[in-house]
């Protein structure tokens, strides 16, 4: 991994060039190997884990399209706590 000096070339640059990847951090321009897929299939335990959430998204987003169309003006449930956020944390909570 190399830091790039703010500016050279690859300051304007951002994404992936063929096998290289060019990141911008809180330290600066990062450049570095292009990060490969995952080659390990996941364990019972994980996948199941992986298909609950995936439902608890789906749920979440259906809630908050309903609660969009209800409450236009509204985008929290509490102080920071976003609607989204809320119906994925009950949808886990009833699923355990």
């Amino acid at each position: 991994m190399a830091r790039i000096v703010q500016f050279s070339i690859l300051s304007s640059l951002k994404g992936n060039v063929g096998e290289i990847e060019v990141k911008r951090t809180r330290h600066g321009i990062v450049v570095a190997r292009r990060r490969g897929k995952r080659k390990k299939k996941p364990a019972g335990a994980q996948k199941a884990s992986c298909d609950k959430f995936t439902k608890a998204v789906a749920h979440a987003r259906k809630v908050l399209a309903d609660f969009k169309r209800e409450n236009p003006n509204i985008g929290t449930v509490k102080k920071r706590r976003s609607v989204y956020h809320k119906a994925i944390a009950d949808f886990m909570k009833k699923s355990s």
